[in-house]
């Protein structure tokens, strides 16, 4: 399913958000059940709810947009599997509690940075394809050690 086609509005991962908001609540006042809609119309209400809930994800966007695409985003190139390793071996190398929830949040501040640097890149799908894999690999690794943190290991 492409939620951009769903929503009507143009395949791009640099999309107005304020428009989107637009979109998904006009299509959802016809649909959604509540609104006067009918029993058939409920999968249409999830539908729009499931593709509204993705495409203002900046992550989960970059996904779908990808897929929309047809680019495969399951491949890792060279670059960003080094800078997994090399993420992973620094994390490993802490041993306090306050290192660890510093290093968190200079991850965060880097998935930052990442992120804005995936919107300038929507032109070229491969170099938009390896930094979304270097976000989505960081995003992961941020959720594993948030349980480290957290549980004070």
């Amino acid at each position: 399913m492409n939620y951009f086609d769903l929503l009507e509005i143009p395949v791009s991962y640099n999309l107005d958000e304020s428009q989107l908001l637009r979109v998904y609540l006009q299509k959802q006042s016809r649909s959604h059940p509540d609104a006067g809609g009918t029993i058939s119309n409920q999968d249409d209400s999830a539908l729009l709810n499931a593709a509204y809930k993705t495409l203002m994800d900046p992550i989960k966007r970059a996904e779908h947009f990808l897929q929309v695409k047809n680019v495969n985003v399951d491949e890792t190139s060279p670059e960003v599997a080094a800078k997994t390793f090399e993420l992973q071996e620094n994390y490993s190398a802490l041993t306090s509690l306050e290192e660890k929830k510093t290093f968190q949040k200079n991850l965060k501040n880097q998935m930052g940075a990442v992120l804005e640097s995936l919107s300038k890149t929507e032109g070229s799908l491969e170099d938009f394809c390896k930094i979304f894999n270097q976000l989505r690999f960081m995003g992961s690794f941020l959720e594993k050690i948030s349980d480290d943190v957290y549980s004070g290991n």
